[in-house]
């Protein structure tokens, strides 16, 4: 559903580039009228550049007008800026979906037909092999699925409670298993290294700067995981600590 729902974000905005533009200046201009504001675009000189005699580049682009000018260097800039991270920071999203996205859906799981089921459990036992080691093997893996789509109760519609119910009936599916456990343990966010060095600078300040890197490193995990920092118990861990010498 993610992934669908962000693939649907990207398409409106490459939409928005190409046809957004007139519906944009038309409510600018509305906004400019009820602000008592003259909807004119300033002309900006375009300062030309020194050529050498021998310049053989070709020359630059000439605006017609200043709407266009306001197009090609704010419009297209603004729209790209949001476009190109999207584009780029969801595409493993949208390929983790595509292994996937037939275990997150318990109902496409219990409708999909056993040719595309096949053809879906050897791909991903494909992806999740390395090396010629394998953590799931693709033929038992469809002949498991194939049982248990038929034994899930209704009430489990999610990866977890499949999880959950094989736990109940003592997993007498392993492929199966191991292919729930590591999609729910695969991170769903995507700015892990964004929080990192935002949590960097917190930390490692002009007075820490000779921090050994791995006190910087420790500090920086706990600074990271504060939620479950916070839910360590400070004076257990001080009594293990005084126990040990």
């Amino acid at each position: 559903m993610a992934s669908q729902l962000l693939q649907g974000l990207v398409q409106f905005f490459e939409q928005f580039r190409n046809e957004g533009f007139v519906a944009a200046i038309m409510v600018a201009r509305e906004m400019s009228e009820l602000l008592d504001i003259e909807p004119k675009f300033q002309i900006v000189k375009q300062r030309k550049k020194q050529k050498m005699f021998d310049y053989e580049g070709e020359d630059e682009h000439v605006f017609e007008s200043a709407e266009q000018i306001f197009k090609v260097e704010y419009f297209y800039y603004v729209v790209d800026c949001i476009l190109q991270p999207l584009s780029r920071r969801f595409q493993q999203i949208a390929s983790y979906n595509t292994m996937f996205g037939f275990l997150d859906n318990v109902k496409e799981l219990k409708s999909i037909e056993q040719g595309q089921l096949l053809e879906k459990c050897k791909a991903l036992g494909a992806s999740l092999s390395f090396e010629g080691q394998k953590d799931i093997c693709g033929n038992d893996f469809v002949t498991e699925l194939k049982v248990l789509r038929g034994l899930l109760p209704a009430k489990d519609e999610t990866a977890a409670g499949v999880l959950r119910f094989m736990n109940r009936i003592q997993n007498p599916y392993p492929n199966t298993f191991i292919a729930h456990r590591i999609l729910l343990t695969i991170p769903v966010t995507v700015a892990s290294a964004e929080r990192s060095f935002s949590r960097l600078k917190l930390i490692k300040t002009y007075l820490t700067t000779p921090m050994s890197q791995e006190r910087l490193t420790s500090l920086a995990t706990l600074s990271i995981e504060a939620d479950t920092t916070a839910k360590v118990n400070i004076e257990e861990i001080i009594d293990d600590f005084g126990g040990l010498k």
